[in-house]
């Protein structure tokens, strides 16, 4: 195995730390190594790239604007548009939240909702500066390329002018949509609509982050693809990329795969981005082994969580800080809260 590894990558991983693996070659790892080969491999890298052997982790809760959709059923926001159970928040209820979330210990309030459910770009910018005014010392991060494409064309204003007033609210970092739908084309927005929006984010200064989900029975191909068109962006400069491992129907999650996934972000992917992992969907074992496959970011640990009434909001207990930071030291690293 050692001979096949160093045949199929010798420069990426040797020579050139920093030169991202090609397609070929990352479907040829995953087809041919082992997710512990993979690991190995993927654990060197990020050593090469930064000696330093710390884990971030945020302490997150999320904000739920509204659950009106008329899309997939995936997510929890889900609710179509004709229900009575549809709801979009007040700024009230958005601060309520947000404030008793910091009372909590979060230290990052993520805005979700499945879509913008027609709310006009001005409500969703009082709903922002309400948050932050709640919780002045949190980072507001969340929304997504969608969100802000509907917002912008809602309000009759180019992405960056719309992007621009929602930094001014006070957001600070802008959330991907699942990158895997959009490769494949099952969404509204295309990959180039997506990438055109992330970089006016990044040149106003605010964070970005991509998450790819791996759910149970995902073809190698399909996971590997939202990679390489993240490698091949050159002006894109994203900040992470998150790897969320869904359950199937049954409940159960594709472990392997997972870990395989988490290995091929950190190796096909430029060397300045994070590769972080949802602790809270993949459960305190996989978190723990995305960490030896080379990620270096924690997201989804809540320090308390519970139903907030009566704003509809659900701060979910996602997991303990102390067993994030666990999984975090039990691996020999040194973890470090992040906002």
């Amino acid at each position: 195995m050692a001979t096949v590894l160093t045949k199929l990558s010798p420069a990426p991983l040797r020579a050139v730390p920093d030169a991202p693996l090609a397609t070929a070659e990352a479907l040829a790892l995953w087809r041919t190594a082992s997710p512990l080969d993979l690991a190995a491999l993927a654990d060197r890298r990020r050593r090469d790239l930064w000696p330093v052997d710390v884990v971030t982790y945020a302490i997150d809760a999320a904000v739920t604007l509204t659950n009106i959709c008329a899309g997939c059923d995936d997510c929890a926001e889900h609710c179509d548009p004709a229900s009575r159970d549809g709801y979009i928040l007040t700024p009230f209820e958005a601060a309520e939240g947000a404030a008793l979330a910091t009372e909590w210990g979060a230290t990052r309030i993520r805005l979700t909702g499945a879509s913008a459910a027609g709310m006009p770009l001005d409500a969703v910018c009082a709903l922002i500066s309400a948050v932050a005014a709640a919780a002045p010392n949190a980072r507001i991060t969340g929304l997504t390329p969608s969100w802000v494409i509907e917002l912008a064309t809602g309000a009759g204003v180019a992405i960056p002018v719309a992007l621009d007033r929602l930094r001014r609210a006070g957001l600070q970092g802008l959330e991907g949509d699942d990158l895997c739908a959009v490769a494949r084309g099952d969404v509204e927005i295309g990959w180039e609509s997506w990438r055109r929006v992330m970089r006016a984010a990044r040149r106003l200064g605010l964070a970005t982050t991509a998450a790819i989900y791996a759910r149970p029975g995902a073809r190698p191909a399909e996971l590997i693809a939202p990679l390489a068109l993240l490698r091949d962006a050159e002006d894109l400069d994203l900040g992470s990329v998150e790897c969320r491992a869904l359950p199937g129907a049954d409940g159960s999650r594709d472990g392997q795969s997972f870990m395989r996934l988490v290995a091929l972000a950190r190796l096909m992917l430029p060397g300045g981005t994070h590769v972080a992992v949802s602790y809270a969907g993949a459960g305190p074992t996989l978190a723990a082994l995305a960490l030896a496959c080379g990620a270096d970011d924690l997201v989804g640990t809540r320090a308390a969580g519970g139903d907030i009434s009566p704003a509809h909001l659900v701060v979910r207990q996602h997991a303990a800080v102390a067993d994030a930071r666990r999984a975090i030291t039990d691996l020999g690293y040194r973890a470090v809260a992040r906002r």
